[in-house]
């Protein structure tokens, strides 16, 4: 229930969340094996600062 009104309060987190993940499948694709550990941690720290940025509130005009 918590995840469902976070979303609801954060739709571009959702977004960006899905960026994220869609630039690591494809260097996932690109990238030698030896690298995919690496690769999923800087994943895995973009999807942490992603969650972690404030809501920008917009006033309506």
């Amino acid at each position: 229930r918590s995840a469902a009104r976070a979303c609801l309060a954060r739709p571009g987190g959702w977004a960006a969340a899905s960026g994220v993940c869609c630039v690591a499948g494809v260097l996932t694709v690109l990238v030698i094996p030896v690298a995919l550990p690496i690769l999923a941690g800087y994943a895995l720290a973009a999807l942490h600062a992603v969650a972690r940025r404030p809501a920008v509130a917009v006033e309506p005009s």
